[in-house]
């Protein structure tokens, strides 16, 4: 999926498929998956999710589990964060569902929800620009 879009971008621009592979460890894979998918928006460029649909907010519960399915950040909105310093932190996303054509709300811990181990184990799988 990744070479595809690539191909449909303009020249130095393209994407890759990457996982914030251990987010929970200092929270930093975490912190650089949500920049690059920030800057990646900035460009006008969306990232692609990799998640479980049953995990969804809009999602339906049941199921075998082993069902995958990608939806697009097209945005994210910021808060001031209260830890001085740092500024600002992403608190929400806006996500594109192609299975019905609907726009949606995430919030990061939605995010995290869906996606965490939908291909690997404590990862998080995007494929996002290159950056």
């Amino acid at each position: 999926m990744a070479s595809t879009l690539s191909g449909h971008t303009p020249i130095g621009m393209g994407y890759d498929l990457y996982g914030w592979y251990s987010f929970g460890d200092s929270n930093l894979p975490l912190e650089y998956g949500i920049d690059r998918v920030r800057r990646g928006i900035k460009q006008g460029q969306p990232s692609i999710l990799l998640v479980k649909p049953q995990l969804l907010p809009w999602g339906t519960s049941g199921g075998s589990g082993l069902l995958r399915h990608y939806v697009m950040i097209y945005g994210y909105g910021s808060v001031d964060s209260s830890a001085g310093a740092t500024g600002k932190y992403t608190s929400t996303f806006k996500v594109w569902d192609p299975c019905d054509a609907t726009t949606h709300d995430m919030t990061l811990d939605e995010l995290i929800t869906a996606a965490n181990a939908a291909e690997v184990p404590g990862d998080i799988t995007t494929i996002s620009p290159k950056i």
